[in-house]
């Protein structure tokens, strides 16, 4: 290294004695190791002197509540007595002497056929019977002289029989004349429609100068309800909820209609004939509606809601709260060293666990006892649980390693 040094100095002496420097290195081309530097040293600062993030938990009360639980259905409300009146004998429709709405007596006539081909048949018939009568008139006449001429010997036994099978046929032909008349009489009378109850006419299903046949079925004419202050809603009620139900529990129903109001009913039948629509199975309930105030009206939808259980100013809580499990990142005493939490042993059949807020913030588990819910709150029936306290029900976290903190949100 010795040459290199003398050699060096040399050059530096010749430089001098000749008045010419080294041009020195510029600054400039150290600032970009500086930056980064600089970069490096303000990341680790930010990282380690940033405020802890903090875990938000979204609380809610246990309070004291009203509870109620039922079962929803859904249904159409008809009359409790309905019935279709139909024509028991084929003709034309000449008068309709009642329309919708009205209301009409028992025995009323409704509506009328001609009865120009009826009159026709009956006057036939009619005459049927007198000449039948005649016949038997005149054979029982035979026979009375025959029996007379047998008793002294001057009418053989052959005669004598012929006579009281003429008889007996003649009586037969009357009476077979008469059953074909009154059957005419009958149906002359049927063309007179006649409502069979008190009640309203619900439906008219007939237009006069209308023919009507009932050769294969009865036409239907008319629908009448005995009754449209009482009411009935046949509902569908699921498999799932059927053993929740009795009859006389209390229900309440709305309608389309009506949608801000609340109609009272009661259970009145559970119908054991099951039905399957699209593979669901559902039974038929069928609830008595009061309808004093006429303003329901027979076919409309209604959904009710049929009370199982009721309960005022229990305890309860949110069911949000038993939904709620905290997970290793719920609080600062979970660390990597305690990455799961320990929520105790199984519950038991008929309980739940809550969350609150612990003192520091970590959530506790309660293990309470379940009572009825209405699909928002449910009761609690045992446990420690007061009214007032607290219960964690959501949280909002920001994912981190970090030690974190806990903020409670009502």
């Amino acid at each position: 290294m010795q040459p290199d040094t003398h050699s060096a100095q040399r050059n530096q002496g010749v430089a001098d004695t000749l008045g010419v420097r080294r041009k020195a290195t510029p600054m400039w081309r150290g600032w970009p190791v500086l930056l980064v530097v600089l970069g490096i040293a303000g990341a680790a600062a930010w990282w380690f002197l940033r405020p802890a993030p903090v875990t938000d938990y979204v609380v809610e009360q246990a309070t004291l509540a009203d509870l109620r639980a039922t079962v929803t259905a859904t249904g159409t409300l008809q009359p409790i007595d309905k019935v279709t009146i139909g024509a028991e004998v084929s003709g034309r429709v000449e008068a309709i002497l009642v329309d919708f709405n009205d209301r009409v007596t028992k025995g009323q006539v409704l509506a009328r056929l001609n009865t120009d081909e009826l009159e026709a048949r009956a006057v036939q018939t009619r005459a049927g019977v007198a000449q039948a009568e005649a016949n038997l008139a005149k054979a029982g006449h035979d026979f009375t002289r025959a029996s007379d001429l047998r008793k002294r010997g001057y009418v053989s036994q052959e005669a004598y029989d012929q006579a009281l099978t003429s008889r007996d046929l003649a009586r037969a032909a009357l009476n077979s004349a008469r059953a074909v008349s009154d059957q005419s009489e009958a149906n002359l009378a049927k063309a007179a429609i006649r409502s069979p109850m008190d009640g309203i006419v619900l439906d008219r299903k007939v237009e006069r100068g209308q023919t009507v046949a009932s050769s294969f079925q009865t036409p239907e004419l008319f629908v009448i309800a005995s009754d449209l202050t009482h009411l009935e809603l046949t509902v569908d009620i699921d498999e799932a909820d059927i053993g929740e139900l009795r009859v006389g529990q209390a229900a309440s129903f709305a309608v389309d209609a009506y949608p801000a109001r609340n109609f009272s009913a009661r259970l009145l039948e559970l119908r054991n004939a099951a039905r399957t629509v699209a593979n669901v199975v559902t039974y038929q309930g069928v609830l008595d509606v009061n309808n004093s105030d006429a303003l329901l009206k027979p076919g409309m939808t209604a959904t009710a809601d049929i009370e199982v259980y009721a309960a005022k100013q229990v305890l309860s809580v949110p069911n949000r709260a038993l939904r709620f499990t905290p997970d290793a990142k719920s609080g600062p005493s979970v660390g990597p060293q305690n990455s799961k939490r320990d929520d105790g042993p199984a519950l038991a059949p008929g309980s739940g666990r809550v969350w609150t807020p612990g003192s520091d913030g970590t959530p506790v588990a309660r293990v309470v006892r379940l009572g009825i819910t209405d699909g928002k709150r449910t009761q609690i029936l045992g446990g420690s649980l007061q009214p007032g306290e607290r219960l964690i029900v959501d949280v909002n976290e920001s994912g981190s390693a970090r030690p974190r903190s806990v903020r409670i949100r009502m």
